[in-house]
C-alpha cells in the first residue's frame, strides 16, 4: 500500500463531500430527522453525533477497534471489517466470514469459516495517526449519550470501542455521518482486499 494514501487525507476529503452534500440536497437535516425518530443519540446541526469535545495529545497507548456491519448485497464491503488503530501508527484491517473479525476474542477454531479472512496492515506516523484520531473526535467518535442497544439498529452501522487521552469509550451506532466516514477510510485504504472476500462466496 502507498504511502501516499493517508488516513488524514481520506477523514479532510469526507469532511470536503458531506459539506457539499449539504449545500445540494439537504441531506443532513433530513439524516439527523431520521436517526432521531428511529432512536438514536441525538445529533447535531451537522449530522454528527453528540460528543464529547477534546484535543488528542497523541500517545503509543492510544487505541480504537471498530466493526463494520455492510448493509446487505453491498458488493463493496461483502462481510464485516474489523480496523484496529494503534496510536503508535498502524492500522490492520480484518475482513470476511470467520468468526476472529466479529469477535477478536472468539475461540471458535473448529468452525469452518475460521480462517476464512483477508488481512492487511499500514504504517503511519505517530504524527499522522495522531491527527487520524482528532478528526474522528471532531466528528463524533465519543457520543453522549450512548447510543442504543445493538438490537436497535439498522445497516450498516458500526461498534467501537477505544481508549484516547485516557478517554474510554464504547458504543454502536448507524449514524450516518460517523458510518460514512469509516467507510470512506476502509475504501481508501482497503478497497481492493476487501473486494476479494468475494471469493469466499455468499454471505453467512
Amino acid at each position: 500500500m502507498k504511502k501516499t494514501l493517508k488516513i488524514l487525507a481520506f477523514f479532510l476529503l469526507f469532511r470536503s463531500l458531506w459539506r457539499r452534500a449539504k449545500r445540494s440536497v439537504r441531506l443532513l437535516p433530513f439524516a439527523a430527522a431520521l436517526l432521531a425518530a428511529a432512536g438514536c443519540a441525538s445529533v447535531d446541526a451537522e449530522g454528527r453525533l453528540r460528543h464529547k469535545q477534546f484535543d488528542v495529545k497523541g500517545s503509543g497507548l492510544d487505541w480504537l477497534e471498530i466493526v463494520y456491519e455492510p448493509a446487505p448485497g453491498d458488493a463493496r464491503f461483502p462481510y464485516p471489517v474489523r480496523l484496529s488503530f494503534v496510536g503508535s501508527g498502524m492500522l490492520e484491517m480484518k475482513s470476511g466470514p470467520s468468526p476472529q473479525v466479529e469477535d477478536s476474542m472468539s475461540q471458535d477454531y473448529r468452525n469452518p469459516l475460521w480462517n476464512d479472512f483477508v488481512k492487511e496492515t499500514v504504517a503511519f506516523t505517530p504524527d499522522e495517526m495522531k491527527e487520524a484520531f482528532q478528526t474522528l473526535v471532531d466528528e463524533g467518535l465519543v457520543a453522549t449519550p450512548s447510543p442504543p442497544p445493538l438490537d436497535k439498529l439498522g445497516r450498516p452501522h458500526v461498534q467501537y470501542a477505544g481508549t484516547i487521552n485516557t478517554e474510554k469509550f464504547r458504543y454502536r451506532t448507524d449514524n450516518a455521518r460517523l458510518v460514512s466516514l469509516v467507510e470512506a477510510a476502509m475504501e481508501e485504504n482497503f478497497g481492493p482486499k476487501l473486494r476479494a472476500t468475494a471469493a469466499f462466496g455468499r454471505r453467512r
